[in-house]
């Protein structure tokens, strides 16, 4: 009985196992599944806790030649009051642009003299005294105002004379004797000298 060769099997798996070598070692690493890409930093951030985005401030036209209302915040006379002298006002109301107001009651508004005493020096009394407005700080706006208002009337030294005030609103002055007065309060009407955008300091109420 003839027996079989035990080199011709131990040979063919000896070729099995070289050829599983030379398949792993062309492919090492099987495919790997790819997962999700990372969120890119810039798509992560978020708004911190509690923060607010930024505030946007609201303004309104104020346009040239719209009245402000005004009071004298001083008593002027025609004893003391010199050419170019500082005069200070104040809004008499709130300033507003179609129900929006950009300037609240007691603004300052400030002015000069334009008819008074040539100097301080001078002992006669001045003949006429008048006042022009010159401008109003809004916030860190300058509101360029015009207009003039002049006390003007007789006097007469053996009693009081009332004299008209043309300030735009209804206004007194008394005189005594050589005096001329435009007393603190006085009502004045201003206006405004160029276009200007301002903050609205309280909307319209809806």
């Amino acid at each position: 009985m003839t027996s079989k060769s035990p080199r011709r099997g131990s040979t063919s798996a000896l070729h099995q196992a070289i050829s599983c070598f030379l398949l792993l070692a062309m492919f090492p690493h099987a495919p790997q599944t790819q997962g999700p890409l990372p969120t890119p930093p810039a798509a992560q951030v978020k708004s911190e806790p509690g923060s607010k985005p930024p505030a946007v401030e609201l303004r309104a036209l104020l346009k040239e030649g719209a009245e402000v209302h005004l009071k004298l915040a001083q008593t002027l006379t025609s004893r003391t009051a010199t050419v170019d002298e500082p005069v200070e006002f104040v809004l008499a109301e709130d300033l507003q642009v179609s129900g929006d107001t950009v300037a609240r009651k007691g603004t300052r508004v400030l002015g000069t003299v334009a008819e008074g005493k040539k100097s301080e020096s001078e002992r006669r009394d001045a003949s006429s005294l008048s006042v022009r407005f010159d401008h109003m700080k809004v916030g860190s706006r300058m509101v360029k105002l015009r207009g003039q208002a002049a006390a003007t009337g007789k006097r007469d030294a053996a009693k009081m004379v009332t004299l008209g005030i043309l300030f735009g609103l209804a206004g007194l002055a008394a005189a005594s004797g050589k005096k001329f007065t435009i007393a603190e309060g006085t009502p004045a009407t201003a206006y405004v000298d160029e276009d200007i955008e301002l903050p609205i300091l309280a909307p319209k109420p809806s």
